[in-house]
């Protein structure tokens, strides 16, 4: 089936990748003071996160909620400079993402310190009352997350550790405690941008790095629940917009500034068996994707 592609303008169909159950929710938005980042629904409600700081007369700090009538801040949202070094030097959320099935949780990553006056550091649980931490956080900027579909939670971004604990870019929370993925995403300026799970129930990463498990990986890699593996026939080039969706039927729709074999793409679909360039374009491509319930994009 040819693959549609959408572009939704406000107001906004909102869609979080984790809810299996295919939650959606049209709601307005009008403008904020900054950017948005990521977007997730749970258990009715919608959340954003990004680099705003109001929209209105309330004050949102990089997390804001959806009522149902208006938007509103959860608490006093995201806070706090970190002490490593980063630019630009503020808070801000990079990705929210709900935990899914019947739970009205979501995670957020980014970079923090504070989540609703919790101590965070970089990544934190809101369960639709009350924020909490998940460890001792991140000591650098979280910036992409993926529900595994059983509760727990795939983060990546730019981290070397997680909980205290060596973790190289990419980590799992089981619900309780974290693990890295083996050696994890390496290589000069290694970064992870985009992480999506599949039908199948692997991870795929994507973003500028070298190595996945030691071995090398063109900047996308699978990791199957024991080990990492590259995906044939396509290298991501370095850039700053890298982005993944994952569909029912097993396809795999992959975002940013793309080599197929010699071919230039920004977007791209593996069917299981090849890549298609959806998009023929050496430049940057999508910095978010959402496989619909009909297949579309």
């Amino acid at each position: 089936m040819p693959t549609t592609l959408r572009h939704l303008a406000t107001p906004l169909l909102f869609v979080s990748a984790a809810v299996a159950q295919c939650e959606l929710q049209q709601v307005p938005i009008g403008s904020v003071v900054g950017g948005v980042n990521g977007v997730a629904s749970a258990a009715g409600e919608t959340y954003l996160t990004g680099y705003f700081t109001q929209q209105g007369p309330f004050v949102w700090n990089a997390f804001a909620r959806w009522s149902g009538t208006g938007w509103f801040p959860v608490g006093n949202g995201l806070q706090g400079a970190p002490s490593w070094a980063t630019f630009p030097p503020i808070a801000f959320g990079a990705a929210v993402e709900a935990i899914g099935g019947a739970s009205p949780a979501v995670v957020v990553g980014g970079q923090f310190v504070t989540a609703g006056g919790v101590l965070a550091n970089g990544i934190a649980r809101y369960d639709g009352n009350a924020w909490s931490a998940m460890g001792s956080g991140v000591n650098g900027v979280v910036r992409a997350l993926a529900a595994d579909g059983r509760g727990g939670m795939f983060a990546g971004g730019e981290f070397t550790t997680m909980d205290g604990a060596p973790a190289n870019r990419v980590a799992h929370w089981d619900g309780s405690t974290w693990s890295a993925l083996g050696a994890g995403i390496g290589g000069a300026g290694a970064r992870v941008d985009a992480m999506v799970v599949t039908a199948a129930g692997d991870l795929i990463v994507t973003g500028s790095f070298q190595t996945a498990g030691n071995a090398a990986a063109p900047g996308i890699a699978r990791w199957d629940g024991a080990a990492w593996s590259t995906l044939p026939g396509i290298a991501m080039q370095p850039a700053f917009a890298h982005s993944l969706a994952a569909a029912r039927n097993g396809d795999l729709f992959v975002g940013g500034s793309i080599d197929l074999n010699g071919t230039a793409s920004s977007l791209a679909r593996w069917d299981g068996g090849a890549w298609q360039p959806l998009l023929f374009s050496s430049v940057i491509g999508p910095r978010a994707l959402e496989a619909m319930p009909d297949g579309s994009l």
